[in-house]
């Protein structure tokens, strides 16, 4: 959640997420979501919205050292605006593949994108109860590497 919020306050240098910038002392205009809620049609009616989910991390094992865990996530993008939505899923697929470049939270960093995000319109009637909505989700889940802060 952290590291979505970074790149909606201050989005990275050279991307797309100027029109989507969080304006100081305003309303956001784009809100983000750890799980499907039930207002998130009626959130979406206003502003734009990103679900995501990640699943529990898993122990990478042999293959790195023991701080280092596996993750994947899915993400799901809600606009009114078909193009908006689009842009916007461009936007998180860009900040994403960021992470790796931004500073650790407290909870460790993203040391590696394996399996970018990559969207694709989503069927509506799943999560979105309105017509008006338009969706991108994940076609695939997106995966990878964290480093934890426990030394």
């Amino acid at each position: 959640m952290e590291l979505f919020n970074r790149g909606f306050e201050q989005p990275p240098e050279g991307s797309v997420g100027g029109e989507f910038q969080t304006v100081p002392d305003g309303l956001p205009k784009v809100l983000v979501f750890n799980e499907i809620d039930v207002d998130v049609d009626a959130y979406a009616q206003a502003t734009d919205v990103v679900v995501f989910h990640v699943e529990p991390p898993v122990f990478a094992g042999r293959r790195h050292r023991s701080r280092m865990w596996d993750c994947s996530m899915s993400v799901l993008v809600e606009s009114v605006d078909v193009d908006r939505a689009f842009r916007l899923a461009s936007y998180v697929r860009q900040l994403v593949m960021c992470w790796p470049l931004m500073d650790a939270t407290e909870w460790g960093q993203v040391t590696k994108v394996m399996v970018p995000p990559s969207f694709a319109k989503a069927a509506g009637g799943k999560q979105a109860t309105s017509k008006r909505i338009k969706q991108y989700a994940t076609a695939s889940v997106c995966e990878f590497h964290v480093r934890d802060c426990v030394s």
